[in-house]
């Protein structure tokens, strides 16, 4: 079939048009690549400008003066790590200023408290548990610790009362026995409360959770507080700042003659029945307890 003169001429003049539009469109597209290429470079050297601007408002508004004392409150909040850091920076920026001697200074300390407890570790690791010395009266957080009187005894006694002067008692089993004493917590605090204390052995070289202490109130001022009647005032802590209780560990008769530790925990968050305490290092025990008492110390 043969196509028309006149139909040929009209698709050559599309096929042309096509073609001249498509290549504005390229160099269209071209001249847009270009220009954002551009501003992509531009705003990129804005922001490295904007970088240094930044770094030399830091410059004059942390001035020597200013880095000390930003130092100074991180010290106070107990921030030391950031704290040298700050002090390390001062005195790198502005060896020749005052401030850059006082950093010096406050940055010898730390590194004296750093060696006196390097060395203080090195002095425990090397004594191991035996650097641990009695502190049957103490203080752990806002209360004072006193135990007292402690013997094995296969009977418990405490909660007598001032009436009838009944006593509640346990007995232990045959194979058994109670490190038992007293203990008194005094107070400033309203909201004070007793604290957790357990019982450690040394066996095989390591010092292994045995028992908690039970706690129970030394005495009632009268029966009838005893059984639930009213409140006994001698027990609360908003009307009283000591109050004494009677402590008792349950352990096997056979641990008796083992190197025995009484431990308070500093800070009552974590349990004992953790598995992080099941077996204390020498370095958890001096950090997380404070060593009431060591019973055959000779053994260790």
């Amino acid at each position: 079939m043969k196509i028309p003169s006149n139909i040929k001429l009209c698709l050559i003049i599309f096929l042309l048009v096509s073609m001249a539009s498509c290549t504005n469109n390229n160099r269209e597209k071209t001249k847009y690549i270009i220009e954002l290429d551009s501003l992509k470079a531009e705003n990129q050297i804005l922001k490295e400008e904007l970088n240094k601007a930044k770094i030399q408002i830091d410059e004059l508004i942390n001035t020597p003066e200013v880095r000390l004392n930003n130092a100074k409150n991180l010290i106070a909040s107990n921030n030391l790590e950031n704290a040298e850091k700050e002090l390390q920076i001062l005195v790198a920026k502005y060896p020749i200023s005052k401030e850059a001697n006082e950093a010096e200074i406050i940055i010898k300390k730390f590194e004296t408290e750093r060696a006196k407890k390097k060395a203080e570790e090195e002095r425990i690791k090397a004594l191991g548990f035996k650097i641990f010395k009695n502190n049957s009266q103490c203080k752990v957080g806002v209360i004072s610790i006193n135990v007292s009187s402690l013997s094995f005894n296969r009977e418990f006694y405490y909660g007598t009362d001032d009436d009838v002067h009944e006593s509640y008692y346990e007995i232990a089993d045959r194979d058994e026995t109670f490190l038992q004493g007293s203990m008194s917590i005094t107070s400033k605090s309203k909201s004070a409360s007793s604290p957790d204390l357990a019982l450690y052995r040394i066996e095989n070289g390591s010092l292994k959770f045995t028992s908690i202490f039970a706690v129970e109130y030394a005495r009632w001022t009268s029966y009838g507080a005893k059984i639930g009647n009213y409140d006994d005032d001698s027990h609360d802590f908003n009307k009283v700042s000591t109050i004494q209780y009677k402590i008792a560990a349950l352990l096997k008769s056979e641990y008796k003659k083992l190197p025995l530790f009484v431990v308070v925990k500093k800070d009552n968050a974590k349990s004992f029945y953790s598995s992080d305490y099941a077996i204390l290092t020498i370095k958890q025990l001096n950090e997380d307890f404070v060593v009431i008492k060591v019973l055959n110390r000779d053994k260790i």
